[in-house]
């Protein structure tokens, strides 16, 4: 008697976690569905939207990990709505990137090709690092941030043409003419951008090296003063975001094939990024594979840099993340294809 009181009081319990775990996994899924939802459609967009979109999306997958043993130990078709759960903090919520377009999408045959790197090399890196990787590369053009104000390294400078405005640099193989500098935000006297034509062998084209400003001070006075901080960070993101739009009319200016390059310290699924870029193809987007992180610290990783080109002119073959130099940015290098050049 006593055993089967407690077989039936097992059985209770297992058909109680039973649908426990199965009603919990539903919840699961569409809690993250809702987020998936909200950084598409309002990432970025008031300050408690900015510190989620800059937050460790990557949490998002520990939500699933109890529900997964608990699926594993009392309800296996709770796998579905989990999978699906799983695949939402990957792709949407995490970025992770599969270039499924270039299956469909045939490569312009007999064109001009240009390699194109962008690296924000502020907080120190690898030297020698930086310099063994840009000749592995074979870097064409070369977009640096936050450079020290030094000259192009004289190990690869040798055939190199460059200009530099502030912390801005842009190096190429081919000649560099007419730079130019874009206007300044309001409550700052650096300019967020440069641009500049280059003569490559497939003609003229434009390139625009940019750095906005950083959301840091902002993050760091919500994390330390809770919601005491967020006008620091509304105010750090209206600079960027005056910045964004000095930027993307200033890359309009130039009637060339144009490149705009460099750390947008915004995500691809900004509100801001969205208004001001849209217009553009981003390479990773349509040819990078994984989650693409150009930008680490505190455990959070981020593609906040970016490699733009005009949706008409160039066709983007592939594009990468670079190896770790030891600063908190890693290099982002894309191979472009100059359409309309035989």
């Amino acid at each position: 008697m006593i055993e089967n009181r407690n077989d039936s009081a097992l059985q209770k319990l297992r058909h109680r976690m039973r649908s426990l775990v199965w009603s919990a996994s539903w919840v699961a899924l569409s809690i993250l569905f809702v987020f998936a939802i909200l950084l598409q459609w309002a990432g970025d967009s008031t300050w408690l939207m900015t510190l989620l979109t800059f937050g460790p999306r990557w949490t998002a997958l520990l939500l699933l990990a109890p529900l997964a043993g608990g699926a594993l130990l009392f309800c296996r078709r709770a796998w579905l709505p989990l999978l699906l759960a799983a695949g939402i903090a990957v792709g949407p919520i995490m970025g992770f990137c599969v270039p499924w377009r270039s299956v469909a999408q045939l490569e312009p045959a007999g064109t001009f090709i240009l390699r194109v790197v962008s690296f924000n090399v502020g907080g120190g890196i690898d030297t020698a690092g930086m310099i063994r990787f840009l000749r592995e590369t074979h870097a064409d053009v070369i977009a640096f941030q936050e450079w020290p104000g030094l000259p192009f390294p004289e190990k690869i400078e040798r055939g190199w043409f460059s200009v530099q405005h502030g912390e801005l640099l842009v190096a190429s193989r081919f000649p560099i003419t007419n730079m130019s500098v874009s206007p300044n935000a309001t409550a700052r006297r650096r300019a967020p951008a440069i641009g500049c034509d280059i003569e490559t062998p497939g003609g003229k084209v434009h390139v625009q090296c940019l750095h906005l400003y950083t959301l840091r001070n902002g993050l760091d006075a919500v994390i330390s003063q809770k919601w005491k901080g967020a006008p620091e960070l509304e105010r750090v993101t209206a600079i960027r975001n005056e910045e964004s739009k000095i930027s993307a009319d200033f890359a309009r200016t130039s009637d060339a094939p144009a490149i705009v390059v460099g750390d947008f310290n915004m995500t691809c699924d900004s509100t801001i990024f969205d208004r001001d870029w849209k217009d553009w193809h981003d390479a990773f987007s349509l040819r990078g594979f994984g989650l693409g992180h150009t930008f680490s610290s505190r455990k959070i990783g981020l593609r906040i840099d970016h490699v733009l080109v005009s949706s008409t002119s160039w066709h983007v073959r592939s594009c990468r993340v670079g190896p770790d130099l030891h600063g908190q940015h890693r290099p982002l290098v894309a191979e472009l294809v100059l359409l309309g050049h035989d």
